[in-house]
């Protein structure tokens, strides 16, 4: 947190962002792509 916790909370969500990312073109290009609730719902921390 050298940078400040406004910086630090930014990277951690891009750092989530970019694994949710790789996560879905990996599904998406082997022909296994999840319903849409699925993928829009990965973040929906709130529903489980």
């Amino acid at each position: 947190m050298r940078k400040g916790v406004f910086t630090t909370f930014g990277s951690l969500v891009a750092h989530e962002a970019h694994h949710r990312g790789s996560i879905l073109l990996t599904l998406k290009l082997s022909w296994h792509m999840p319903p849409k609730d699925v993928v829009y719902g990965i973040w929906d921390r709130d529903r489980r």
